[in-house]
């Protein structure tokens, strides 16, 4: 069983269960993530299980979405308020999350869970790296005092910050074959 993952718990809602990852959305407009929203929008009678990612940086600031995340945004609001269940597992760009829950998102684990009457491990790729100076990383970006912080710097200066601290993620520290490796020995647990 891979690391972090927690006791089987049921998702089944009767609606076909669509996966989706590391699509990573822009900060500003962009055309290339306009095929994205369109698939967004084409969903229905499904259940949602978004595992990290979704935008290439996310940092809940009250009131303010950036230009690119801002129809994504609507969409699922819209979706959610028809009635689809959408679920959020964060991944290593999802800092924080509070807005998604606004919107109606619901918060999952990693962890196993039974959807469609099969048990399904769900989790983003980054619980794959166990160095420890990821975790170490992971573990401050995720506390209080690093969401004060963030607070205090704004919007501009918080997402400034992120984009530094993105330069020097898993895929530039480790390149793509080594967190690749750690991937797939952490599958095979």
């Amino acid at each position: 069983m891979p690391p972090g993952s927690g006791s089987s718990a049921t998702r089944d809602s009767g609606m076909p269960a669509v996966f989706v990852s590391d699509v990573h959305l822009l900060e500003t407009a962009n055309p290339k993530d306009s095929a994205f929203l369109r698939w967004l929008e084409s969903l229905s009678d499904v259940t949602l299980y978004i595992l990290g990612d979704l935008f290439d940086l996310w940092w809940s600031f009250e009131d303010y979405v950036p230009i690119g995340y801002r129809a994504v945004c609507q969409c699922l609001r819209d979706k959610v308020q028809q009635g689809m269940s959408i679920y959020f597992v964060g991944g290593n760009r999802d800092f924080s999350s509070r807005y998604l829950l606004s919107l109606g998102i619901q918060p999952l684990s990693c962890g196993i869970y039974s959807i469609e009457g099969r048990s399904i491990y769900l989790a983003h790729g980054d619980e794959a790296d166990r160095s420890t100076g990821y975790r170490l990383v992971k573990t401050v970006l995720r506390s209080r005092s690093f969401a004060q912080a963030m607070s205090w710097l704004g919007p501009e200066k918080g997402y400034r910050l992120l984009r530094y601290l993105k330069s020097g993620s898993a895929e530039v520290r480790l390149g793509g074959t080594k967190l690749l490796n750690y991937q797939k020995d952490w599958i095979r647990q």
